[in-house]
């Protein structure tokens, strides 16, 4: 803040005053613009939360599988989300799920990488479709209605469910959030 002083010595109030208004009034915006970033940033994107529904993604997630640890981190961000999987204690060649926003309602799937058979095969998913997610045992079932909401790209078959194994799933409370932020947000889809 600069002060400056009048013939007399003394300070010169209205400059300062402007000056700390002007300050101030930058101060405020940059705060309001960074708040406002910083909640942008948490909210997921489609892409996102397609990968959480469908298979248990999420970045900085960690599972136990058969007595090894998997990690999923989130190497792509926007319409597309990738997530690269490790495995401790394993020299294994890199995986990669990628989940590929096609509209606002439909998704392409896709697991890559070294030694993974159909590396290019892409699964599709209409999630305007969709009906319902459910955590059961032994798996979490995410159900889709009409005719072919999911084609399987390596037999360009149709399919109505996903089942995804119980150790992958997540809480069913926030499976069902998601479903919800998804419907609300993204794609309402088609009421039955």
């Amino acid at each position: 803040m600069s002060i400056s002083l009048d013939t007399r010595g003394n300070v010169d109030s209205m400059k300062t005053k402007t000056h700390f208004r002007k300050k101030s009034t930058f101060l405020a915006i940059a705060s309001l613009f960074v708040t406002t970033t910083a909640f942008a940033s948490e909210r997921q994107t489609a892409s996102e939360t397609v990968a959480f529904i469908l298979l248990g993604l999420e970045d900085g997630r960690e599972i136990e599988s058969n007595g090894e640890m998997v990690r999923l981190q989130q190497v792509g961000h926007g319409s597309t989300a990738k997530y690269r999987i490790t495995v401790d204690g394993k020299n294994l060649p890199e995986q990669f799920v990628t989940v590929s926003q096609v509209n606002d309602c439909q998704y392409a799937v896709q697991l890559s990488g070294d030694n993974i058979p159909n590396s290019s095969a892409v699964d599709l998913y209409d999630f305007g479709q969709l009906i319902s997610a459910e955590k059961g045992d032994p798996f979490t079932t995410i159900t889709f209605g009409g005719q072919c909401p999911i084609k399987y790209g390596v037999t360009d078959r149709c399919g109505n469910q996903h089942n995804q194994p119980l150790g992958y799933s997540v809480d069913g409370t926030r499976l069902k959030n998601a479903v919800n932020y998804f419907k609300s947000t993204f794609c309402a889809g088609s009421a039955f």
